[in-house]
């Protein structure tokens, strides 16, 4: 029952998906309604740590050798007059973005400080931009200054790598040209104010327009996603559902015939293993036949659930139940022996009575009784699983056939090793 509700419940999401992706498609640039557009970005930031994560080796060599090539480059345009100045000018912003792109790396890394990524994400990404530009327009060299371009990649940078939102970082951008604008004027740094507002407000413009457009298509494949793992949910509680079809008893609810049998393989290895006895208890409703012809089937299934239920209570978590067929019951009892298993049967058979199920129609009783037959498997006399079963089962016809509402047991002997040791040969 829970399972379908589950399935329902995972339908009417996949549903609720489908509608929010048909209505994406329709609007460009729109937001996500509650709770998708947060799950997204959560989704997108984590999924932007984790880049930093994947790639920061291979993004540390090319920042190395693209620093090398950079500095020696420098070294050698810079005239020698301005030497002492521009060089080291240029080192120490090289340096920075190293340092910048470590703390990002570190950032992503640390569980805790993942939280607060895209904080230290937009901070270092406003830092960088800011401390360039003062770095590169500070030089006295007319080609290191050109370098002030690199600014656009910044730019690019903390809107497409970051994963941030692209308002967010659009406020930082203005904010870092504006401190910057503010920094040549108090240093009294001369610049091409046209050019400057064209590289920092024109790479701020672009940077907005192209993560608008990446953004788009990210909430498109996050609201795909979502609708494959749905899917996967939904295939998987139909999975569950197979198998407990094929593993269960529809009615009674405890393992089928199936099921027993792989059980009884496995109880039986282990028991082999480890040299401990292994009990098996076949049950019967007595006169059962009789009881769905007097109070009809479904009183009858009445109380095959009952019995289950009362077997299911009476037996440890460790033993095994399963519903052999019509009105019979198997139990499996591991490191139990002959006195052990007799008193579990004699439990359950007691549990029974005291239900007080009427049975117009029984012969020995005028309520529901059961019979029960019982083998144990030991290590001085090892028969297979399946004669081990057969053998519960020609107690429980003696337990029958002698009366019923009793317990009659199967001591294992020599003669039934040695008939087993011959069925095995032939």
């Amino acid at each position: 029952m829970l399972n379908n509700q589950n399935i329902v419940t995972l339908k009417l999401q996949k549903q609720c998906i489908e509608t929010v992706l048909a209505m994406h498609e329709q609007r460009a640039g729109a937001c996500l309604p509650e709770p998708y557009e947060t799950e997204f970005w959560a989704y997108h930031q984590k999924k932007a740590a984790n880049g930093f994560l994947n790639f920061y080796k291979l993004g540390s060599i090319v920042y190395l050798f693209f620093s090398i090539f950079i500095v020696c480059r420098n070294y050698f345009i810079i005239p020698s007059i301005y030497l002492q100045h521009d060089f080291w000018r240029s080192v120490v912003s090289i340096m920075n973005g190293g340092i910048c792109l470590l703390i990002l790396v570190l950032a992503a890394r640390h569980p805790k400080a993942q939280t607060y990524f895209r904080y230290f994400a937009l901070l270092v990404v406003g830092w960088a931009i800011f401390l360039t530009a003062v770095l590169t327009l500070s030089q006295y060299t007319s080609s290191l200054r050109q370098q002030f371009v690199f600014i656009i990649f910044i730019f690019i940078f903390g809107y497409i790598m970051i994963g941030v939102k692209p308002l967010h970082m659009f406020i930082v951008g203005l904010l870092a040209s504006a401190a910057i604008f503010a920094m040549f004027f108090y240093l009294h740094i001369s610049f091409d104010s046209v050019v400057l507002f064209r590289v920092f407000f024109g790479s701020n413009l672009i940077g907005f327009a192209i993560t608008k457009v990446i953004n788009h298509q990210e909430r498109g494949s996050f609201l795909k996603t979502k609708l494959i793992e749905v899917d996967q949910e939904i295939l998987k509680n139909y999975n569950n559902q197979l198998l407990k079809l094929s593993q269960y008893d529809g009615l009674t609810s405890i393992a089928n015939r199936r099921s027993l049998d792989d059980a009884l393989e496995r109880y039986y290895a282990l028991a082999r293993a480890e040299h401990s006895p292994l009990a098996v208890l076949f049950i019967d409703i007595d006169y059962f036949k009789a009881y769905n012809d007097h109070y009809g089937h479904l009183q009858g299934d009445q109380v095959l659930k009952c019995i289950a239920q009362v077997i299911q209570h009476t037996i440890r978590h460790q033993d095994f139940v399963a519903r052999y067929g019509g009105e019979e019951f198997v139990v499996l009892l591991p490191n139990s022996d002959v006195d052990q298993a007799y008193l579990v049967a004699s439990r359950i058979s007691r549990a029974v009575d005291e239900l007080s199920i009427h049975h117009e129609k029984s012969e020995i009783n005028p309520y529901i009784t059961i019979s029960v037959g019982l083998a144990v498997y030991t290590v001085e006399y090892p028969v297979s699983a399946n004669q081990l079963l057969s053998f519960a089962d020609q107690a429980l016809y003696r337990a029958k056939a002698c009366g019923r509402h009793q317990i009659c047991r199967h001591v294992i002997s020599d003669e039934d090793h040695d008939i087993e040791s011959k069925q095995k040969a032939t």
